[in-house]
């Protein structure tokens, strides 16, 4: 009897690895399945050979999408690089309330004749740096078209401003007298 127990044993374990394989496998195709378009909207259990053959189609869509995207963007920065102007400014501010020094990164970018994409990078920041930009731009005749922030570490703050001159023509050196009341702006 100890060559029947034997066997018996071994099926028991073969059998328990087996599920466990394919319990692991459909765990794979779950997650598979969860990083395919349309899987969560999906009415009925998608199989695993139908899960593969999704993933064959979608994921040649994702490569002609990157390279697509990645032809746009040599295009776009080919285009800047042949109109950019570049003013690069960092200069250390004292905040005579706190006594605190801040420093100032302003770099500005020019889009086309007369729109900047103008970027403020700041240690130490005090509150309120984007309103006070907008209302001494617009009060200076300037449109702003877009503004955004985003706190880079504990006390790095960025922020990004993307304006259009007025109506009057824009003297050669714009850019650099911006840059230069921007820094004063803020000191």
């Amino acid at each position: 009897g100890g060559v029947r127990e034997g066997s018996s044993c071994k099926k028991l374990d073969h059998n328990a690895k087996e599920k466990v394989r394919r319990m692991k496998l459909n765990e794979t195709f779950l997650v598979l399945r969860s990083l395919l378009p349309d899987s969560r909207r999906a009415k009925k259990r998608w199989s695993g050979p139908y899960i593969i053959d999704r993933a064959l189609d979608y994921v040649p869509q994702l490569q002609a999408e990157i390279e697509k995207l990645t032809i746009e963007k040599s295009n776009m920065l080919s285009v800047l690089g042949k109109k950019q102007q570049v003013v690069v400014g960092s200069s250390d501010v004292r905040d005579h309330a706190n006594k605190d020094k801040r420093t100032l990164t302003v770099s500005m970018n020019e889009v086309k004749k007369g729109e900047v994409i103008v970027q403020i990078c700041e240690q130490n920041n005090k509150d309120g740096i984007l309103s006070t930009l907008i209302e001494k731009l617009e009060g200076q005749g300037i449109h702003v078209l877009g503004a955004s922030s985003q706190r880079a570490c504990e006390d790095r703050s960025c922020f990004h401003l993307h304006f259009q001159m007025g109506e009057s023509p824009v003297e050669a050196d714009y850019v650099a007298v911006l840059h230069k009341k921007i820094i004063s702006w803020l000191s």
